[in-house]
């Protein structure tokens, strides 16, 4: 049988836009002479910190296809940009909800890195009693993603272990967790990290608010105390939280994520009565891949066990700056440090909106998205206030994507590299043995 060609990033750069476009014509006629290995040794030429400002990159599988898309200039997959090296870099760190079994499941089998850090991850968690690599890794999960319908139906709590609140919130931490030690060990250094949710928790982790160790533990509990709540869900609402608040109908504000997208909490009677009475405002509405009302007074019942659970480990001032969801703005050391902040956390709603206006005041930030799919990109996307030559990049692909998980990081290495962002080396190159 033959093997698949992986895919492999093309870089190639120049001091013009014209010299860009020679270099072009002159790198699809050495493709064009290229066979399978010669394109492999040209792919893993690595530009370095030195490239010039015009810059263009393509992810592709082999010399034929790379020439006749560049020769073609294929906006959809060739990318040319002009380097900038002032750029501030945000890490963004999502919430439960996207999350499936095989879950950089292409990372693990060939980022020696990852794999590592993942591996450290998941041995902590058997310490908490969990194990959850056959979660994560079911039998056959490693071969391919496969849709999960009734997830994709929002019935996430009757389908795959991986959906369930105990387990979903410490596999997408420790998930979240390798991948950014994995891009830090690629040269990135953020300037700024914002997680949404359970996402606050790994960003205040990366940031040496809390040790891994305790991190995990704490996760964990939080999975777990919520987990023993009364069920409930949450309800995303196409419009402002003024033009919502009329039709509540015992549901209370969960999330701000823009100026037109609001999130609801409450219990299926309360949301489904709410549903109804937006809906007949012609105020659209979808529900959310929840299983409790998270950032809702609901969480109250255990905000003490949670403050104790703070309370009990070490806390350091942040030494990357952080963006609080409670407050919409940057978190002072006190606050990061404060055990009643993190038991309100899980209760205060998420101002998400404010917190990216925060962002965007700092400058036109280079954005990677660590997790899966492009769920925060949506929502910057949709955001008034950003910038219009922001740069938003991700980790890793979507549930229902086709796409492999190489491609992913590959493409965004490549864009990063092209945005200014230097990269010490290819991602895939990173420890060894890496495939």
């Amino acid at each position: 049988m033959t093997a698949v060609a992986q895919a492999s990033l093309l870089t190639l750069s120049a001091p013009t836009r014209p010299g860009l476009e020679e270099a072009t014509d002159r790198l699809c006629a050495r493709l064009d002479r290229l066979d399978q290995a010669g394109f492999a040794t040209l792919t893993g030429e690595w530009p370095g910190p030195r490239a010039y400002p015009w810059r263009r990159v393509l992810v592709s599988s082999g010399p034929a296809e790379a020439a006749r898309r560049l020769r073609g200039r294929d906006g959809a997959r060739v990318l040319t940009a002009l380097a900038r090296r002032d750029r501030p870099m945000a890490w963004l760190f999502a919430g439960v909800g996207d999350q499936y079994p095989g879950l950089a499941a292409g990372l693990y089998a060939g980022l020696p890195e990852f794999r590592a850090r993942l591996d450290e991850c998941l041995s902590l968690l058997r310490g908490h009693g969990l194990d959850l690599r056959p979660v994560l890794y079911p039998p056959g999960a490693a071969a391919g993603r496969s849709p999960d319908l009734a997830a994709l139906l929002d019935r996430k709590a009757d389908t795959a272990p991986i959906h369930r609140t105990e387990l979903a919130q410490p596999v997408l931490f420790a998930v979240q967790y390798a991948l950014a030690k994995t891009w830090q060990a690629l040269g990135l250094t953020p300037s700024a990290l914002f997680g949404y949710s359970v996402g606050e928790l790994a960003a205040a982790c990366v940031a040496g608010v809390f040790s891994l160790p305790d991190a995990l533990g704490l996760v964990v509990t939080r999975a777990r105390l919520i987990d023993r709540l009364p069920r409930g869900g949450m309800l995303a609402a196409a419009a402002p939280v003024e033009a919502i608040a009329p039709h509540l109908r015992g549901c209370t504000v969960a999330a701000i994520d823009g100026p037109e997208l609001t999130v609801l909490a409450g219990t299926e009677e309360t949301l489904t009565r709410t549903g109804d009475a937006l809906a007949a405002a012609g105020i659209a509405t979808r529900r959310q891949p929840a299983t409790h009302a998270y950032h809702s007074p609901a969480m109250a019942p255990i905000a003490e066990p949670l403050r104790e659970a703070f309370a009990a480990v070490p806390r350091e001032r942040p030494r990357i700056p952080l963006l609080s969801t409670v407050t919409g703005d940057w978190l002072e050391a006190d606050r990061a440090t404060d055990p009643g902040y993190w038991a309100n956390q899980v209760i205060a709603p998420l101002r998400f909106a404010d917190g990216l206006t925060r962002l965007w005041a700092r400058g036109s930030p280079v954005v990677l998205e660590l997790g899966p799919g492009r769920g925060l990109s949506r929502i910057l996307l949709a955001d008034p206030g950003l910038p219009a030559d922001a740069v938003l990049t991700r980790t890793l692909p979507g549930a229902f994507e086709r796409t492999p998980d190489r491609t992913v990081v590959l493409e965004t290495a490549g864009r990063l590299w092209a945005a200014g962002i230097d990269l010490d080396c290819p991602p895939f190159e990173i420890g060894q043995g890496a495939s």
